[in-house]
């Protein structure tokens, strides 16, 4: 599974501008990640 790190000044962010963050690196690797998707154990 790709492992995405975010390094921002602290306080540059608000809460909802960090959750917008996760949830478009999420759909971006979803989106861009091969189509068989295998559980990691």
């Amino acid at each position: 599974m790709p492992f995405a790190n975010f390094k921002v000044p602290e306080a540059a962010l608000t809460a909802r501008q960090k959750e917008e963050i996760v949830h478009r690196t999420t759909a971006m690797l979803w989106n861009t990640s091969p189509k068989r998707r295998v559980p990691t154990p």
